[in-house]
């Protein structure tokens, strides 16, 4: 289990990065991805926190969907927040940022959790 924690936020990461630097060209790339590390660092445990709660205490055909969906959608929102502040940007551009990095990240962990396992 903490192998899968670790991979996923290694692939996060990675990803995230990746993304910055399509949105920030200007920036250094040992900058952007030290950003990327932060806020991962920050969202990521509690994310995985919210999930845990969520898997062990609520349950229904749609629970994982609908936790999963409201879980994310708090991630992408706190992240335009650091973007903003860490980057130095306006907020519209740091709501793109977040909003194209998490839906890419959120694809790929629902893709490794399919076929990774």
């Amino acid at each position: 289990m903490l192998a899968d924690y670790i991979i996923a936020l290694g692939l996060t990461i990675i990803t995230e990065f990746l993304v910055y630097l399509l949105f920030f060209r200007e920036e250094k790339r040992l900058k952007l991805l030290l950003w990327s590390v932060v806020i991962n660092f920050i969202t990521n445990p509690v994310a995985n926190l919210l999930y845990f709660i969520a898997i062990t205490n609520f349950t229904g055909e749609y629970a994982g969907v609908a936790s999963f969906v409201i879980i994310e959608s708090l991630v992408t929102v706190s992240e335009v927040f650091l973007i903003r502040f860490l980057m130095k940007c306006d907020t519209g551009k740091a709501a793109r940022v977040s909003i194209v990095a998490n839906m890419l990240t959120a694809s790929l962990g629902i893709v490794y959790m399919v076929i990774g396992r």
